[in-house]
């Protein structure tokens, strides 16, 4: 029976038909059934749907099956499907093109530069997810793009993929002007663990952000910045100084 488990092709592509049938229920089931199934002559079908279909379920299912399915062809419609107006399609749609691994890493990368900031974004969460060192060039210079939200999911894809090459990249948007940014990029710093941020991570605990100064705190924790924590002790904040505690318990245990 091949790729189609217990489907055989007539049934298959009884299904595939339906993925234009005008009720909306038959469409989702239809579509979670390909996905089920993983007939790769669905691929083309599903692709329309992802593109046309008006209900963000159908949408997302296809998002799913296109992935499951693992056929390059897809890999251009995901892309474009990072810039879909759901937040959901957009997701499903960076974590289908991961399942792509080796095959996704450099459209990934070419869609970092793209013109389209949500692509933008969901290029640099799919490639977080690859840990690929191959991506530290153009995550690097996404923590420079326009739209803070690129500049926050490159931070955090840098930090996954921990490839010490970015960490003077990462301690220059530890000055971003968002403070989300500011944020992740002093997590990813701490994940790195690379001594070299131990003195721009202690200046962050003045950050006018509390969640940033948090963040500076617990990647200090991370590199056993004991003297630094030290210093938070005596900070003018008490929650600076409760955080800078707690984390110097964790590092006695």
């Amino acid at each position: 029976m091949g790729r189609s488990g217990h489907v055989g092709r007539s049934a298959a592509d009884a299904l595939i038909a339906e993925l234009k049938n005008p009720d909306l229920e038959v469409r989702r089931k239809v579509v979670w059934v390909l996905w089920k199934i993983g007939d790769r002559r669905a691929v083309k079908p599903l692709v329309n749907s992802l593109r046309r279909d008006p209900d963000v379920k159908v949408r997302a299912y296809a998002a799913w099956a296109l992935g499951r399915l693992n056929d390059s062809r897809a890999i251009p419609p995901l892309i474009d499907a990072l810039d879909d107006s759901s937040q959901k399609v957009r997701w499903d749609a960076a974590i289908a093109l991961a399942k792509f691994r080796e095959r996704a890493i450099e459209p990934l990368i070419e869609a970092l530069y793209d013109y389209r900031p949500q692509v933008r974004v969901g290029a640099a969460n799919a490639l977080g997810w690859l840990m690929d060192a191959r991506a530290i060039t153009a995550l690097t210079d996404a923590l420079k793009d326009p739209d803070h939200e690129v500049r926050q999911r490159a931070a955090f894809a840098l930090g996954w993929i921990k490839d010490r090459r970015a960490v003077a990249a990462l301690i220059a948007a530890l000055g971003d002007e968002d403070d989300e940014v500011r944020m992740q990029a002093a997590a990813a710093l701490g994940w790195m663990r690379d001594e070299r941020a131990i003195e721009p991570l202690a200046r962050l605990i003045e950050d006018e952000s509390e969640w940033t100064r948090y963040a500076a705190l617990e990647a200090l924790s991370d590199l056993e910045a004991v003297a630094s924590l030290n210093a938070a002790l005596k900070h003018p904040n008490s929650r600076v100084q409760e955080v800078a505690y707690r984390a110097l318990q964790r590092l006695q245990k």
